[in-house]
């Protein structure tokens, strides 16, 4: 169920709870990753943020007078956005290899820079299994929906929640550099499209998975990005 067709639903007079939840959330959780620093780069900091996400997103979908479905909590439209979950990784890949490459041209990426480096824990399958799809909740499902319902039916509401999504998302990587939150701007824009135009979570965090995995577990791409700030 959209923002729009709740609306039409007759439900505005319920919209304020969620809208106020929504917007705690979001100064709630840029204000704390602010306040983390670099010391959200440790593991037991970085797990300690995810679990207070949790329980604030928990917080936000239990005070939300809007179904699951309006969080993009639903499997409707899930194989045509997986099929866009593929195209957004390919495209994304595509992107840091050639990136890779001029940066090894220009001598910004050292020329003994290992491409592959396979790793597989513990910690990086709780990443993808629960970082991921509860990244994805708070980010496109509360963060984008929630800007979207706020300028229902107006011109420039879905490009707004997008520039919403993508910034918080960005700035969600201030803990390790601004060149992380720069890197970041890349693939939050490009899931905020996506999220936008099948408005399932399906799909989003298939691809966010899959990035994830050749970032921190095929590559070492993640941390000569953040050695480099």
């Amino acid at each position: 169920m959209t923002p729009d067709s709740l609306a039409a639903n007759g439900r505005k007079d319920r919209s304020g709870p969620a809208i106020l939840w929504m917007w705690v959330a979001a100064v709630y959780t840029l204000l704390f990753v602010a306040s983390l620093s670099m010391g959200a780069t440790s593991s037991f900091g970085y797990w300690l943020l995810i679990g207070l996400l949790a329980i604030v997103t928990l917080g936000v979908l239990i005070k939300s007078p809007f179904p699951p479905g309006f969080y993009g909590l639903t499997l409707r439209g899930s194989g045509a956005s997986l099929g866009s979950a593929v195209a957004s990784f390919a495209v994304l890949t595509g992107i840091g290899a050639a990136a890779l490459v001029v940066g090894r041209g220009e001598g910004v990426v050292p020329s003994g820079f290992a491409l592959l480096a396979p790793q597989l824990d513990l910690e990086l399958l709780v990443y993808l299994g629960v970082a991921v799809p509860l990244q994805e909740l708070v980010f496109r499902g509360i963060f984008q929906n929630g800007a979207r319902y706020l300028l229902r039916g107006r011109d420039g509401a879905g490009a707004f929640a997008v520039a919403v999504s993508t910034t918080v998302y960005a700035a969600s990587h201030l803990p390790w550099g601004m060149t992380a939150v720069l890197v970041a701007v890349v693939p939050g824009l490009m899931w905020g499209i996506q999220f936008e135009r099948d408005r399932t979570l399906v799909g989003v965090t298939a691809s966010h998975a899959a990035l994830g995995f050749v970032v921190f577990g095929l590559t070492p791409v993640w941390s000569m990005i953040t050695s480099s700030t």
